[in-house]
């Protein structure tokens, strides 16, 4: 463990998409992430699920095919005894989107979540 990785932690926070749970960690530079492990708990995969669907052949997973999952630095959470893998939000819901089109009525329902959300927000701004 290096001293960057002790004193730099995470922020953990929990948020809901549709009445599906989250983990969110918002990073030392003010970036937000999701761990590797609830993004494929959420949709009720097994945890390895996600390293599968990067080695898959699929065009959802064809940008991503050089990223090394498994060399991600650790990154300790503050409030938490551990530490977490982190992965890009992009990542996350790209691997829900492959999980919806192939039937994962859970990932199904965060998409429809996210895309409901999105239109709120700029309507939101729009009517400001």
């Amino acid at each position: 463990m290096t001293a960057h990785s002790e004193t730099q932690k995470a922020v953990k926070a929990t948020i809901y998409l549709g009445n599906i749970p989250l983990d969110v960690y918002q990073m030392p530079n003010g970036s937000y992430k999701l761990y590797v492990e609830s993004v494929t708990d959420a949709i009720k995969r097994p945890s390895n699920d996600l390293l599968r669907f990067l080695e898959g052949k699929s065009l959802q997973a064809l940008p991503y095919k050089n990223r090394q999952l498994l060399q991600e630095p650790m990154i300790g959470v503050e409030g938490y005894g551990g530490f977490v893998k982190p992965i890009p939000i992009e990542l996350a819901t790209v691997y829900w989107l492959y999980r919806a089109v192939k039937g994962n009525e859970i990932a199904q329902a965060l998409i429809q979540a996210s895309l409901m959300e999105s239109i709120e927000r700029r309507a939101d701004t729009a009517f400001l």
